[in-house]
């Protein structure tokens, strides 16, 4: 970090202005330092939060996928009623699925 720092005759003959002047430079640079470490940790909390955000909405839409997949099939089920004793049997075995699936 670069500071330049112009002065103009504040106390230039008072023997306690230097020290005062690299007293302040130094409690700006210190608390400059402190700022930064500061952004940087939040920088890297929010970088975080935004790799879970993503995570869950992945998790989202391969959740809604899956249930408008289900409620699909389920409808059409329920449209197409089984007849047949193997067909019954598949469709008892599709619901079985379904239901470890939840």
């Amino acid at each position: 970090m670069l500071l330049v720092l112009v002065c103009t005759s504040f106390y230039p003959s008072s023997p306690i202005f230097p020290e005062y002047l690299k007293n302040s430079l130094l409690s700006v640079l210190e608390r400059w330092s402190h700022a930064r470490q500061w952004v940087e940790e939040r920088q890297a909390r929010l970088s975080q939060l935004r790799k879970q955000e993503e995570q869950v909405a992945r998790e989202c839409r391969e959740l809604e996928a899956w249930l408008t997949q289900t409620e699909t099939t389920l409808k059409r089920m329920e449209v197409e009623p089984a007849q047949e004793i193997p067909h019954l049997m598949s469709r008892v075995d599709q619901i079985k699925f379904i239901n470890a699936e939840v």
